[in-house]
């Protein structure tokens, strides 16, 4: 790698001026009274704060505020929580990870922020706070307007289009990056390169990647990637422009109209690789090609070793096979030739040869064709050997065993299982029986008032003079009632 030494500034500098996107001033539209309320009818707390939030969201639906962030925390839920300040006074703000998702840049302690929140109360605690839609830096607004303004009148110049872009070289032998010599990305452009191609020559062109004077000394450096003498006897084949990632304001330089046209200007193929893949600046607009990552860049514009090596290899092997195929046809073409001048006596022998091999050829083609009728003549009693139907009659009474056997068995097997549910089917019903109750002392009372018999449970079924039944184990005894006492 070449490091080509800082060149002085030979043009004025440029400094971005932003502005804090106004606060709107809100005034509450609306006035508490105690609407004719008395002691006696006080409003509990739940109720006062939820009141108090209500008019508070009303009031103040949506508002831009600016300060400086502090006591700022991201717990495991992804939301973040922090109070925003300035030298008067101070307020709670949540963001949740719905919200903080869509800001690219994670904020800071001190960091002078504006945030798009609405004002509410949080019930629980009755703590006045915002809950923040939007957050950017502070001048980030001013930034991206002026990035869309310069976007929009690049384009309609046509510094955009795709027509004015030139292809990159497959095979480059000589490359300028402009970057910082200290920042990560021009380690991972050489790490890069080293890997992939390491007979690469790199000449950085060192530059400022951020500040007042960078894009100064990024238009300077694309000149003289352009103009310079030093390069007339190694002439260069790209330029690679890029940095790591950043902030809006950081990446600031390569948003700049003098560095978009010095890239338009440039008649080497220009690659931009700024910040992140998520990051776009005017400079990746404007370049023949724009790449994610400073990494992603030196993989696109240098060929892998490795990959050339084997195509090298792979076309050394086809022009081996070619070489080796056009002497093997030569050498056939001449031994043709020579075969064709023969001689009556060579004819001869040939003929005698060629009548010999026609006769192995028949004796082995009858040997083949006897060898096979053998073995089909072979496989046919096979066949027939094991479609006897002896041997079918025996597999079948065979099979008729096994069934009269397996049948006398589940027979069995049922009737036992039968004759043991009858078994516990009669215990059962001995057990329930009347009868048996009778064997232990007890007595059942009849009572016959018509033609039926009825089973006395209870003094309210019989009257004094009834003539009732005692059936006993052993037999039946008359009886007579003469008092019936009720407990």
């Amino acid at each position: 790698m070449t490091l080509y030494p800082k060149y002085p500034n030979t043009s004025g500098t440029h400094a971005n001026s932003g502005a804090t996107p106004p606060v709107q001033s809100t005034t509450p539209q609306h006035t508490a009274s105690n609407g004719g309320q008395s002691p006696s009818q006080p409003v509990p707390i739940a109720q006062f704060v939820r009141m108090a939030k209500q008019l508070l969201e009303v009031s103040f639906m949506q508002i831009w505020i600016t300060g400086e962030i502090s006591n700022f925390s991201r717990p495991s839920s992804g939301h973040w929580y922090f109070t925003l300040k300035d030298a008067r006074s101070q307020v709670r703000c949540a963001m949740f990870k719905s919200r903080n998702l869509q800001v690219k840049r994670l904020p800071r302690e001190g960091d002078q922020i504006v945030v798009l929140a609405k004002a509410t109360i949080y019930e629980s605690r009755g703590d006045f706070q915002l809950v923040v839609e939007a957050l950017q830096h502070a001048g980030e607004g001013e930034l991206q307007r002026q990035f869309e303004q310069l976007k929009t009148k690049l384009h309609g110049e046509g510094l955009f289009e795709q027509a004015h872009k030139s292809p990159l070289p497959s095979m480059p032998k000589h490359i300028a990056v402009i970057t910082s010599p200290t920042g990560a990305a021009i380690h991972d452009i050489l790490s890069v390169v080293n890997r992939r191609f390491p007979g690469l020559r790199v000449t950085l062109l060192p530059v400022a990647v951020q500040g007042k004077e960078a894009a100064t000394e990024i238009v300077n450096a694309l000149n003289m990637a352009n103009h310079h003498p030093f390069f007339n006897q190694d002439p260069l084949d790209l330029i690679l422009l890029g940095r790591g990632g950043g902030s809006l304001e950081d990446l600031w330089p390569f948003n700049e109209e003098i560095v978009a046209r010095a890239i338009f200007a440039s008649t080497l193929p220009v690659v931009s690789a700024v910040g992140h893949e998520v990051d776009f600046t005017i400079s990746d607009f404007v370049a023949d090609y724009r790449a994610p990552t400073p990494s992603a860049a030196a993989e696109s514009i240098t060929p892998d070793q490795e990959h050339l090596l084997q195509s090298t290899m792979q076309f050394s092997d086809r022009l081996e096979k070619i070489m080796s195929g056009q002497i093997t046809h030569a050498r056939q073409m001449s031994e043709a030739l020579a075969a064709r001048l023969k001689t009556p006596k060579n004819y001869i022998e040939e003929q005698y040869q060629w009548a010999d091999d026609l006769m192995s050829r028949l004796t082995s083609a009858q040997g083949r064709l006897l060898q096979g009728l053998a073995k089909q003549h072979s496989n046919q009693v096979q066949r027939l050997s094991t479609q006897n139907p002896k041997r079918k009659i025996s597999e079948l009474n065979q099979k008729c065993s096994e069934i009269k056997s397996r049948l006398t068995l589940s027979t069995t097997r049922q009737i036992h299982l039968k004759q043991q549910i009858l078994a516990s089917l009669g215990r059962n019903l001995n057990t329930l029986s009347p009868l048996n109750t009778l064997d232990r002392g007890f007595t059942i009372l009849l009572n016959k008032q018509t033609t039926e018999e009825h089973v006395v449970d209870s003094v309210k079924k019989i009257s004094v003079g009834d003539r009732l039944t005692a059936r006993l184990k052993d037999g039946q005894a008359q009886m007579q009632v003469l008092k019936i006492d009720n407990r």
